[in-house]
């Protein structure tokens, strides 16, 4: 992921200056058998991130994706929108490449977290 990161900061340089890049992939090796994936995944300084697209990229299905999501730092702290922010721009970025929704991955809600509820 390294070298990853490293083209798509040739690619479009302003991601070097990001305050946080999270990512996570999931892959099946060709010649691999049965249910044989490899995954993983980066907070990029954002805790839980990459935990938080790594499950994306589960409930969608996808396969053989790597998932990058590059957030900057404005002065304004979003809280918990930021969750919501990086959920749905992940999900925006599955649908946009074709890897959501014809893989049966349509029903993946962009806030793919089990959080809790707030009882009033």
């Amino acid at each position: 992921m390294p070298q990853f990161l490293a083209h798509l900061h040739d690619i479009e340089p302003r991601t070097r200056r990001a305050s946080h890049a999270m990512y996570a992939w999931r892959l099946r090796p060709p010649n691999a058998s049965g249910s044989s994936l490899l995954y993983g995944s980066s907070n990029g300084g954002e805790a839980g991130a990459g935990e938080r697209l790594e499950r994306l990229l589960e409930l969608g299905h996808c396969e053989n994706v790597a998932l990058v999501v590059f957030r900057w730092y404005g002065g304004v702290k979003l809280g918990s929108d930021r969750w919501r922010c990086i959920s749905s721009v992940a999900k925006e970025a599955l649908e946009r490449g074709g890897y959501l929704g014809s893989r049966g991955g349509a029903n993946v809600q962009a806030d793919s977290s089990p959080g809790r509820k707030k009882r009033r």
